[in-house]
């Protein structure tokens, strides 16, 4: 495999930035490159990964807060934590992870009072 260096991978990623691709988009390019070069070093294709110094860029949220807002504000509880799962955040809401007295694992948030 020829051998890439980190700056001409940062620098690929910067044009397809600035030629109009989402931060998301990117970042999804980056997690494959990263995933190739992972497996070529444990085939031994290559001794280094010249993307472990690379990082994601940060992703904007699809759904807009204040449309959250509302949308969480229709949601029966089971509904809610599925929503606030979804949106990976709710303002300070926080996401639990734990096991049930069954030995299920158990996802739970506390849903704050309806005075939104």
């Amino acid at each position: 495999m020829p051998k890439a260096p980190t700056s001409q991978i940062q620098s690929y990623l910067n044009r397809r930035r600035r030629g109009g691709l989402t931060a998301a988009t990117c970042n999804r390019y980056l997690a494959a490159l990263k995933t190739l070069y992972k497996s070529a070093k444990i085939w031994g294709y290559v001794e280094t990964r010249p993307t472990d110094d690379l990082t994601m860029l940060k992703e904007q949220s699809r759904v807009p807060p204040a449309l959250l807002d509302k949308l969480l504000a229709q949601c029966s509880k089971s509904t809610w934590t599925v929503v606030v799962l979804a949106a990976g955040r709710y303002r300070n809401a926080p996401i639990r992870v734990g096991a049930s007295e069954s030995g299920r694992t158990s996802i739970s948030t506390q849903r704050p009072s309806r005075s939104l």
